[in-house]
C-alpha cells in the first residue's frame, strides 16, 4: 500500500529521531573510554567540525535554492526567460520608470517564416534555431536588458533606460550578430521587430500590445526589420 504524504513525513521524522539517538549513543560511549586531554581535545575538534559540516549544508541549500530559482524564471529550451518571469520584471520596471520617471522600451522579436523551418527540416531544427537565436541574443543586449521568451518563435527584450532610438541601435547590434551567425542546416535566419518606448502612465498591456503592432506592421511590409510604434 502507498504511503500517504503524512505518513511519510512520519517515517522521516522517526528515521531522524533513531539516527540522532544512536549518533548519540556512539558519542557518549566512546567520550567515557577517553582520558582528560583526549576529551579536551575532543571538545575542540567535534564543534569546529559540527561548524564546518553546517556551513557546508547551507551553502549547499543555498546553491539548490538558486538552481530552483533559475529553473523556475527560465525557458526550459532556450535558457532565456519564461513569459512569467517577464511579466512579473516588467511589472516592476514599469512602476519604477514612472515613479522616477525613466525611459523604458520593448522590443518584440518574432523569427521570420519560422513554420517553414519546421515543416522543412523537422522540429529538431527548428529547437536547435531557437536555442541558437537566444543565446546569440543572450550575449549581445546589455547586462541590464531582460530577454525572454514569449512562446514558439517570439522573443521580447525590456530595454531598460533606453528610448525608442537607443532601443534600436540595440535592436540593429542583434540584428547584425544573428546575420553573422550561421544556423544549422539552415544557415541563416532572419527576425522581424516591433518596438515600443513607455508613454507616460501607460500599463504594461498597453506597451506589449503597442509593441505588438508595430511587429505586426513591420512583418507586413515584408519582414526582416524593425518598426517603432507611434
Amino acid at each position: 500500500m502507498q504511503k500517504t504524504p503524512a505518513n511519510q513525513r512520519l517515517c522521516c521524522y522517526l528515521e531522524y529521531i533513531a539516527f540522532s539517538v544512536g549518533i548519540f549513543g556512539v558519542l557518549t560511549v566512546f567520550h567515557s573510554w577517553l582520558t582528560y586531554d583526549q576529551v579536551k581535545l575532543v571538545n575542540f575538534i567535534v564543534p569546529m567540525f559540527a561548524a564546518l559540516i553546517v556551513g557546508y549544508l547551507m551553502a549547499h541549500n543555498k546553491v539548490l535554492q538558486n538552481q530552483l530559482t533559475q529553473l523556475a524564471n527560465t525557458d526550459k529550451l532556450t535558457s532565456a526567460y519564461n513569459r512569467q518571469f517577464f511579466d512579473q520584471r516588467l511589472e516592476e520596471e514599469l512602476d519604477r520608470a514612472q515613479r522616477y520617471d525613466l525611459k523604458l522600451s520593448i522590443i518584440y522579436l518574432d523569427l521570420d517564416h519560422f513554420k517553414q523551418v519546421n515543416d522543412q527540416h523537422g522540429h529538431k531544427i527548428g529547437d536547435s534555431v531557437l536555442i541558437d537565436f537566444s543565446r546569440v541574443v543572450r550575449k549581445t543586449i546589455r547586462e541590464s536588458d531582460i530577454f525572454a521568451r514569449f512562446g514558439g518563435e517570439e522573443f521580447i527584450v525590456l530595454a531598460q533606460m533606453a528610448s525608442s532610438d537607443s532601443a534600436h541601435a540595440l535592436y540593429l547590434r542583434i540584428k547584425d550578430a544573428i546575420d553573422s551567425h550561421t544556423f544549422e542546416v539552415i544557415n541563416n535566419m532572419t527576425f522581424s521587430a516591433g518596438i515600443a518606448q513607455l508613454q507616460k502612465d501607460e500599463t504594461a498591456v498597453q506597451i506589449l500590445d503597442r509593441a505588438d503592432k508595430a511587429l505586426y506592421r513591420a512583418k507586413e511590409n515584408g519582414r526582416n526589420m524593425a518598426i517603432i510604434a507611434d
